[in-house]
């Protein structure tokens, strides 16, 4: 009896040592990346789309972790859109989720700040101007062009600026994507099912690990993998697409009379200086520029703001920028749009 008391009192020492460890490691990591951003129900929710393979249910309300958000009419975000006037100058901004606004609310996404960094700008030349959200999370360029295709029309947009991102030379298949929406109804884009039963507690589980600062950044570590190389035939296959795409859009400009802007969205490892993604953004510049397209370069002022801190410019744990970085961004943006609201109309 008494041989075992030196073993268990080792074992409980061990014990202690180890969540005494884990408990600083967790205090680390709230310290120096913050604390994880707590999430909630009801998720956004898609449905089949025939050219853009997907689009988020129209006229419904869910949230981006604890800000809320509203899908209007068009199956945007943001409010439903009045009729145009001859006094307004309207914008849309076409992107990916961090045009959507990822984990930030309404008035800290990049076209809401746009919007009102160009209001004095509206006001000298007299006219209203309305920024319109038509990023959605997980479209690429080809989806873009789809919704402009689709939407333009409607919205009427005098300008429309592309918030082009790194990943969107990809070329995913929205038909396929569709037909499998087409089988399943609307679900939660998030986990791809209608968060019924079963899934809800599922889904409520991963919440309970996700509030653990060392699970996440073990998590980041784990999943994050280096920049690849840039492949050469898939860079010079992805090129071919954006001209093609590019062609479409000053066509459908031409057609709806809207001006055309492309305005790269930085990689998060831009901040901190010279990235393996620069060679791509510069390219994709480049070939704007052949097109006689504008391009405006976000990135000096990202840094100028937060070089020294660009964690702040992150939300923790996930990747897309904060309200900040986004106002920085729309700031830029709104310098270099300003020009063209007292244009024609």
């Amino acid at each position: 009896m008494t041989a075992r008391r030196p073993l268990r009192n080792a074992l409980l020492a061990a014990r202690a040592s180890t969540l005494f460890a884990l408990a600083i490691a967790e205090v680390f990591c709230r310290v120096r990346f913050g604390a994880p951003l707590a999430e909630r129900l009801p998720l956004v929710e898609i449905r089949a789309n025939r050219t853009r393979g997907y689009e988020m249910v129209p006229d419904r309300d869910h949230f981006t972790y604890l800000e809320s958000v509203h899908v209007n009419h068009l199956g945007l975000r943001g409010p439903d859109l009045p009729a145009k006037t001859s006094e307004e100058f309207r914008i849309l901004c076409l992107g990916d989720s961090t045009t959507f606004g990822q984990g930030v609310s309404e008035e800290e996404t990049l076209p809401a700040l746009l919007q009102a960094d160009l209001a004095d700008a509206g006001k000298a030349a007299g006219r209203q101007v309305r920024a319109v959200n038509g990023g959605l999370r997980g479209y690429a360029t080809l989806h873009e062009l789809a919704l402009l295709e689709e939407l333009g029309p409607a919205i009427r947009p005098d300008l429309v600026v592309l918030l082009w991102y790194v990943n969107d030379l990809e070329r995913p298949d929205p038909a396929k994507a569709a037909t499998e929406l087409e089988r399943s109804g609307p679900v939660a884009l998030d986990t791809r099912s209608r968060m019924e039963g079963w899934d809800v507690w599922k889904w409520r589980g991963r919440q309970v690990l996700r509030g653990s600062a060392l699970l996440m950044k073990l998590h980041d570590v784990w999943m994050t993998a280096p920049a690849a190389s840039l492949d050469d035939d898939a860079l010079r296959s992805g090129l071919e697409f954006f001209d093609r795409d590019l062609d479409a859009f000053l066509a459908l400009g031409k057609e709806l009379g809207f001006g055309f802007v492309v305005a790269p969205i930085p990689h998060r490892s831009a901040l901190r200086g010279a990235t393996p993604y620069d060679l791509l953004v510069q390219r994709i510049a480049e070939h704007a520029r052949a097109h006689g397209i504008e391009v405006v370069d976000l990135l000096p002022g990202l840094r100028a703001e937060f070089a020294r801190d660009p964690e702040r410019a992150i939300l923790p744990y996930d990747g897309h920028y904060t309200g900040g970085a986004n106002r920085a961004m729309a700031r830029a943006l709104a310098k270099a749009l300003g020009p063209r609201i007292g244009g024609a109309r």
